[in-house]
């Protein structure tokens, strides 16, 4: 049985039967290959397949950013993306190594060649944008994810700002280059590894093999942190960089023993391998989703899926007449501009007309991100293959002072696109404040759970504020100054604090994890402080159901958000009405875009304003049996004191969530410290 490969000069015909292959060149004449020489050209020569595997990478994730309704498993394609490089890279590496060729300073310019003009490009592009279109505190927290792109830490910054109150994802130009951090942390590390296991006389093996393992324990053990955390950790992802490390030693190092045999079988079964590899990398787009651990145990099957393609892709049909053929090819040859280019382009179209976009505004999108990947392709990349490194390197440094000269700057308040209701929603330093713990609490003696929020103002607190991040949002009124109110805050993020109710959330989080003893720690400081004569419980509630479960058990049962409501409300109302006035805060509804969508930013938005305002008649129908649940309260509780601030911010059926002075929201779902103000007055 015969297969051919064709390579960029010559054609290497092999039988599976014998020991070597012959290679016919472009002059005629023929020559012997040994296994050994066959498999170290076949890497390092061009193979059309891995960009064809680059191009169903790229695709994925193309799917999942634009329909992500639909190809909900698109992310993979990153994993992908990893394998490949920790293929490729290896290879290099190692054969320039046993050459005696390899040189750390020609390593490393070939990759700044390679990585930075589409990089430059597309910060300096955000960069632009930003200036001209980003309020204060959105161009603020752009110069931190444009600082940490141009060193390479973008992924580090991410998984540290993620929380209750981070920007969602979707809603940040450059968080697509965490992935590119990844590899650029590999790509620093990884050559003085192989350059030293050779130098020591140690087998890269082992070194491949420990890394491979230590990840993949480190990503599969289930107390190392919250999925989103570790869905940036560079540990988390050096197991796939492995994977393609492996390939490439096993195809490279051995060519005997049961390494032949196991070549051998890949051989001779090539075509097997990649239909399971693409079935396994097409299973990963329908089944995975965001809802899944990951990465994680289901993280291999794509993984899997690529090793096959790799180790079978020149030998199969599939990586001949698929892979090879010129569609995947192109795309995959643009595969990194297009990448570049796609997620700003998506980001900065939700920031200015919210997270949902139609289907044709979509597609024009993505062909605008095809058309910029090619012009980077031809203009930029091929162009500035022969730049000098070091001129890239000071471009890239001096983004990074603009970056610093931008957050020193505080944003640059006074760019055009700044109005008063943008700026009141950067000038909100104390709803920051009143999120996080301070030490006020201790220095009266209190010990604050884990998890609690606890700050007040005054060793003789008046008001006692309780729920979750709702509360910590009227406290910051507090902290302000505007109101003078002796109060001791106790809070904790995303907690309904029911007293008599068991807690048990659905999986580990930074917050939210010991929601029924903060509820049991805050009745607690109701009682000790005599001070206190007042009680505010405020909490997040846009609706609530009889059919979703909650996170609450009463008595071994797990209870509807609506029986929760009512039996833990009861409790705590129940046992604070005996010494104390106690107030319930009606919560305020969550806008259907974030403040920022909604501004007018010059000719974007310009009636946008409306698109935040809500009907009061389609409110009170959603929340239906919110109220009723609060009615029901009411009733029992004569003494309670309902304070509702939709009577503030609704008239003649429409909700606004600003006046002429300022914002009342901080974002979709949370009172600025203004609104927070305004609250207070309502709270007699």
């Amino acid at each position: 049985m015969q297969f051919i490969l064709i390579k960029v000069t010559s054609i290497i015909i092999c039988n599976s039967n014998s020991n070597g292959c012959t290679s016919v060149t472009d002059t005629g004449f023929t020559k012997p290959i040994t296994m050994k020489k066959f498999h170290a050209t076949s890497i390092l020569n061009y193979r059309p397949d891995i960009d064809g595997l680059r191009a169903l990478a790229i695709l994925a994730v193309l799917l999942f950013h634009f329909f992500p309704e639909t190809f909900r498993g698109g992310f993979i394609g990153v994993d992908i993306f990893f394998v490949i490089s920790g293929f490729l890279i290896t290879s290099i590496i190692a054969k320039t190594i046993k050459d005696g060729e390899f040189s750390f300073k020609d390593f490393y310019f070939r990759r700044i060649r390679r990585i930075f003009p589409g990089l430059i490009a597309i910060l300096l592009t955000t960069l632009f944008i930003g200036y001209f279109f980003l309020f204060t505190h959105e161009y603020l927290a752009f110069s931190r994810w444009l600082e940490s792109a141009t060193v390479f830490t973008s992924n580090f910054l991410y998984a540290a700002e993620y929380g209750y109150f981070d920007i969602e994802a979707e809603l940040k130009p450059l968080n697509h280059l965490w992935s590119l951090a990844v590899e650029e942390q590999f790509y620093l590390f990884w050559p003085f590894i192989i350059w030293a296991c050779y130098k020591l006389n140690i087998k890269p093996i082992l070194i491949i093999g420990f890394a491979f393992l230590f990840s993949v324990i480190f990503c599969l053990y289930p107390s190392a942190g919250d999925s989103q955390r570790l869905f940036y950790s560079t540990i988390n992802r050096v197991w796939e960089l492995m994977a393609g490390s492996l390939i490439a030693y096993f195809y490279f190092e051995k060519n005997e023993g049961v390494y032949a045999l196991i070549k051998n079988f890949c051989i001779k079964n090539s075509n097997l391998l990649a239909n399971l590899g693409i079935i396994l990398i097409a299973s990963s787009l329908l089944l995975i989703s965001k809802d899944t651990r990951y990465p994680g145990l289901p993280t291999a099957i794509p993984i899997i899926g690529a090793i096959f393609l790799i180790i079978s892709g020149e030998n199969s049909f599939l990586g001949q007449k698929i892979l090879s053929s010129r569609i995947f090819v192109f795309i995959g040859l643009i595969s990194y501009p297009l990448y570049l280019w796609h997620w700003p382009l998506l980001a900065f179209a939700k920031i200015f007309y919210g997270n949902h976009l139609s289907i044709i505004f979509r597609l024009m999108l993505l062909t605008y991100s095809v058309v910029l990947a090619y012009l980077t392709w031809i203009l930029i990349e091929k162009k500035f293959r022969k730049t000098s490194p070091i001129a890239l390197v000071c471009i890239m440094v001096c983004i990074y002072i603009f970056a610093n000269l931008i957050h020193y700057f505080d944003g640059l308040p006074k760019r055009l696109v700044n109005t008063p209701i943008s700026n009141s929603l950067f000038n909100d330093e104390f709803f920051d404040a009143a999120r996080h713990q301070n030490n006020s609490c201790q220095e009266l003696g209190i010990e604050v759970p884990e998890e609690e929020v606890c700050i007040t103002n005054s060793s003789s607190p008046e008001y006692l504020i309780i729920g979750d991040s709702q509360a910590m949002a009227l406290y910051s009124a507090v902290l302000s100054g505007n109101v003078s109110k002796k109060a001791i805050l106790i809070a904790g993020h995303a907690c309904m604090l029911y007293p008599n109710l068991n807690f048990e959330p659905n999986f580990k989080s930074p917050y939210g994890n010991r929601c029924d003893q903060i509820a049991k720690h805050a009745l607690k400081i109701s009682q000790q402080i005599s001070s206190i004569k007042n009680v505010i419980i405020v909490n997040f509630i846009d609706s609530l159901s009889k059919n979703e479960s909650s996170k609450y058990l009463f008595n071994g049962r797990v209870l509807s958000e609506y029986d929760a409501f009512i039996l833990g409300e009861d409790s705590a109302i129940n046992s604070l009405l005996k010494s104390k006035n106690v107030f319930l805060t009606v919560s305020i509804h969550e806008l259907p875009l974030y403040p920022t969508q909604c501004i007018n930013r010059f000719f974007i938005n310009k009636n946008g304003l409306e698109k935040c305002d809500s009907e009061e008649d389609e409110l009170l129908k959603r929340r239906k049996q919110y109220f009723t649940a609060i009615n029901l309260l009411k009733i029992k509780y004569p003494d309670l004191v309902i304070v509702n601030f939709n009577n503030a911010i609704c008239n003649k059926n429409q909700c606004k969530f600003y006046d002429s002075d300022g914002s009342l929201y901080h974002d979709r779902g949370h009172l600025s410290t203004y609104g927070a103000i305004k609250m207070w007055e309502l709270i007699k």
